[in-house]
């Protein structure tokens, strides 16, 4: 948690950043009033191939300025959460193109106003029939 976003790191969304010094949680994750959350995490796909599109879910109460990266690369961008917080939409087709085999990086930077709030997001693979 940052008190704003230019106080992130540089390349912090990218899959090679050391981010051995932050803090671990578990969802949902809470933080002060006015600050920037930067979140990571990491994925394993077995078969990319079976998927026939990516998705994200959650909630995102009083959350603004949300910034999906998948591998280093911006694959959405949500400036309006709806006022009841819940998001849910699929991705472009790029950011299918740039899951790949193996070991996947997610970074999601998130800032908030004038209260305490959750922050609740999953990365969906919708799956060929």
């Amino acid at each position: 948690v940052f008190e704003s976003p230019d106080h992130k790191p540089e390349g912090w969304e990218q899959p090679g950043f050391d981010d051995s010094n932050w803090d671990t949680f578990h969802p949902p994750l809470r933080w002060a009033p006015g600050h920037t959350g930067a979140v990571r995490t990491t994925f394993d796909v077995k078969d990319k191939s079976a998927y026939k599109r990516l998705q994200i879910r959650g909630n995102v109460y009083k959350q603004r300025n949300l910034e999906f990266y998948l591998n280093g690369h911006l694959i959405a961008k949500v400036n309006n959460v709806p006022r009841q917080g819940v998001v849910d939409f699929q991705l472009t087709p790029f950011a299918l193109k740039i899951l790949k085999d193996g070991k996947n990086h997610l970074a999601v930077n998130a800032q908030h106003g004038k209260r305490f709030v959750n922050l609740s997001i999953r990365l969906e693979g919708v799956l060929k029939k």
